[in-house]
């Protein structure tokens, strides 16, 4: 919801629809990588890596993400 707020005050109206498509795609794109990603990582690090790689990979990505399509 946050990505939202903001890409609405930071973006002008012609293309806001463009950016929000992308904001979109990026949340798309980053269920089907973390769902294909969590089983080979809870088989060989268990429960604590995948947990670990959720808490890290998501706060990185979803910043570089958006700064991509904000750009």
């Amino acid at each position: 919801m946050g990505v939202y707020s903001y890409g609405s005050d930071i973006t002008e109206p012609e293309n806001r629809a463009q950016r929000f498509a992308g904001f979109d795609g990026t949340e798309i794109c980053g269920l089907i990588i973390g769902t294909l990603a969590s089983a080979p990582i809870y088989t060989h690090g268990g429960f604590y890596a995948r947990y670990n790689k959720n808490r890290l990979c998501s706060k990185g990505l979803r910043r570089d993400l958006t700064k991509f399509f904000l750009a």
